[in-house]
């Protein structure tokens, strides 16, 4: 039997906040207090750490309690699109005496979409015959994509 882990809401927006808590199963209750470690599993979570202020490191669940709850996960907006993803909790890591289950956090990308709009610009206004010219793609000032662009021109 193990603790169980889990997030309400498990799925947020940018900016939003996520409660992690550790249940009892079968209806157990605490005859004294239980503390659970939680640690980001950073190969299994699909963000980065700048995607939210910090995960709790424990959650206690009091004596004649059957849960517990941890302070909230606040996630961070910013301005770079589609970098949403998950950040995966474990729960007492390689504690065999009172293990515990991993839960999730999915953080949903609410990036300004009216943002999303390329300016192209060109080294040179004027070109001569047989000359070439740079062109540079961007996006507003301060705007990011977490993923490559591709960009197809055509005359």
């Amino acid at each position: 039997d193990s603790i169980k882990l889990s997030a309400a809401p498990d799925s947020v927006n940018e900016g939003q906040s996520a409660v992690i808590t550790a249940t009892f199963p079968h209806n157990w209750k605490a005859g004294k207090a239980w503390t659970i470690s939680l640690a980001k599993d950073a190969i299994a979570s699909t963000v980065g750490d700048d995607r939210y202020d910090s995960i709790p490191t424990f959650i206690t669940i009091a004596a004649g309690a059957g849960s517990g709850t941890a302070t909230p996960v606040k996630t961070l907006t910013n301005k770079v699109f589609s970098d949403e993803g998950f950040v995966k909790v474990d729960g007492n890591k390689g504690n065999t005496n009172l293990p515990a289950t991993s839960t999730s956090i999915y953080i949903k990308d609410i990036t300004d979409p009216a943002q999303k709009i390329l300016t192209m610009t060109a080294d040179s206004v004027t070109l001569n015959e047989g000359n070439s010219t740079a062109i540079k793609m961007s996006l507003p000032a301060g705007y990011k994509s977490a993923r490559p662009l591709t960009i197809n021109l055509t005359t």
